[in-house]
């Protein structure tokens, strides 16, 4: 299994990644502001067995990618500033995609054209929330959370202020997870989180299990990324 985080993230997640399979640590100079200059999510989105990229992708990680059996498609050149920067930072899961529509790279929109998609402000909607199963997410912006649920998703709205992201007052959940199979893995402790038990008990009712990686406060690393 390959797994793209962010070179920012926790020693201790790095050393329990390794052990999960071949791990690569992405970090892309004079590209984004350096407190996003490791996120994965700013870069790469993937949709089955296909990844849109940002050309500014680092060209070994895209060789990883292609060599695991992924097919690539080069999206165009995001901005430095946010909202542009986010162009790639799409959520998508349990049958939908959610962005600002008026920033999402078109090879996106035309790979996800059989989703439904879902409009909001936030650009940020991959760091902001993370959708798992067939009807279950987590997430820290409310639209997401009041567009999913009157859709009869079942999810848990966690509070950013919890969460830590270098150099800016908070982080977003959607950043400090990934899911490979039946697992969501967290950059942190739940234990952190108001919303512990909560969060437990909706990964429980997908028939999901979690795993913490470091025993600190969650961290928003830009998503972790695994490619199976």
């Amino acid at each position: 299994m390959l797994i793209i985080a962010g070179a920012d993230i926790p020693g201790e997640v790095i050393n329990r990644l390794r052990k999960e399979g071949k791990l690569l640590l992405l970090k892309s100079s004079n590209v984004l502001p350096d407190y996003l200059s490791c996120h994965p999510d700013l870069f790469l989105f993937s949709y089955k067995k296909t990844i849109v990229h940002s050309p500014e992708t680092p060209v070994e990680i895209l060789n990883e990618i292609s060599a695991a059996g992924y097919k690539l498609i080069k999206g165009n050149k995001p901005g430095i500033k946010y909202p542009e920067c986010a162009r790639y930072n799409v959520a998508t899961g349990c049958g939908y995609y959610i962005h600002k529509k008026d920033i999402t790279t078109p090879e996106i929109v035309e790979l996800c054209a059989g989703l439904e998609f879902i409009n909001v402000k936030q650009g940020m909607t991959r760091c902001s929330a993370l959708l798992f199963g067939e009807k279950y997410f987590l997430t820290s912006d409310r639209k997401i959370d009041r567009e999913l649920s009157g859709r009869g998703l079942r999810g848990v709205f966690v509070e950013p202020g919890q969460i830590v992201l270098p150099y800016k007052n908070y982080g977003l959940i959607g950043g400090c997870c990934g899911v490979s199979g039946n697992t969501v893995y967290f950059i942190g402790s739940l234990e952190y989180l108001r919303e512990e038990e909560e969060i437990k008990n909706i990964i429980t009712e997908g028939g999901f299990t979690y795993r913490e990686l470091y025993q600190g406060p969650m961290f928003d690393g830009g998503s972790i990324l695994f490619f199976e």
